[in-house]
């Protein structure tokens, strides 16, 4: 990654379910963060997302503490949480008259089915 930001390249790593990695996994991600925070070009070419979901992790080690904290006491690494929640029956029924370009009266069973099976979660709407 070095190498590749020292070029004046973009890199942006995203990773998903991050609340099942284990310790040892968590420390390779903290220590890659941190080592790129340190130098000033890389940090402004490297954008990392990582995603977990909240209510499956507790707030004990490894997950919060081996990360999130080192991150936040670092000064050279910003760090943007944004929590977000399940979408409601009527945000789902907005997303599919959107989409199907249809009022809300002939899509509205359609988002309660909807609404049921994807239990708000966005992707699988």
């Amino acid at each position: 990654l070095g190498a590749i930001l020292s070029l004046g390249r973009r890199i942006m790593v995203c990773l998903d379910d991050l609340q099942w990695c284990d310790g040892t996994m968590l420390e390779l991600l903290k220590e890659i963060i941190l080592f790129i925070g340190e130098h000033d070009k890389a940090r402004q070419n490297f954008l990392f997302v990582g995603m977990y979901r909240s209510n499956e992790i507790d707030e004990s080690p490894p997950f919060s503490n081996r990360l999130f904290s080192a991150l936040r006491k670092s000064n050279q690494v910003n760090i943007t949480e944004m929590k977000l929640t399940s979408l409601s029956r009527e945000d789902v029924a907005d997303m599919i008259m959107s989409e199907l370009r249809l009022p809300r009266r002939l899509v509205s069973g359609l988002a309660d089915v909807v609404q049921m099976r994807a239990s708000g979660h966005a992707i699988f709407v």
